[in-house]
């Protein structure tokens, strides 16, 4: 394992960009992993004005902590906007369906707290999709399909 330093200084840490490049843009650094952190996930995101970072969704299996550093924006939590400005913290429990809106002029600037977990099922309801995201087996696994593609436990099994 690369030494790591339990410091990380977000101003100074290199962002990529994330994304499909039109409704749902971000600059983002995973700073857990820098750290030293394995269960617990910390990422840091900057999302232009009038973009998304992420799709609509409730995680199964992740809580989610949120501090908005800097500007301002909507948080849309189980269906009801709330505005957001730096400052606040925003908690995500498992099950709250929740996105983060840049609906401002400005960058809007906010660091994750995660619990971290080796698989979680995220559904997302703006799209009725499930997706189901695990780091088990060996390798990533990342599947999305939409909910009424659903089939039995047992289906193609004989």
């Amino acid at each position: 394992m690369a030494e790591t330093t339990p410091i990380v200084n977000i101003d100074s840490v290199a962002t990529r960009l994330g994304g499909n490049g039109s409704k749902f843009v971000h600059q983002s650094a995973r700073l857990g992993p820098q750290i030293g952190l394995r269960d617990l996930g910390c990422s840091i995101y900057v999302v232009p004005p009038g973009k998304i970072a992420f799709p609509y969704h409730a995680h199964s299996m992740l809580e989610e902590l949120c501090v908005v550093l800097e500007g301002t924006g909507t948080l849309r939590h189980e269906g009801v906007e709330h505005p957001i400005k730096a400052g606040d913290v925003i908690a995500s429990p498992c099950g709250a369906a929740h996105q983060i809106i840049n609906s401002s002029a400005a960058d809007l600037k906010y660091l994750v707290v995660s619990s971290n977990a080796i698989a979680d099922v995220v559904l997302y309801p703006d799209s009725s999709r499930i997706g189901a995201i695990s780091g088990a087996f060996g390798k990533s696994v990342w599947h999305f399909t939409k909910t009424s593609l659903a089939t039995g436990y047992y289906d193609g099994e004989e």
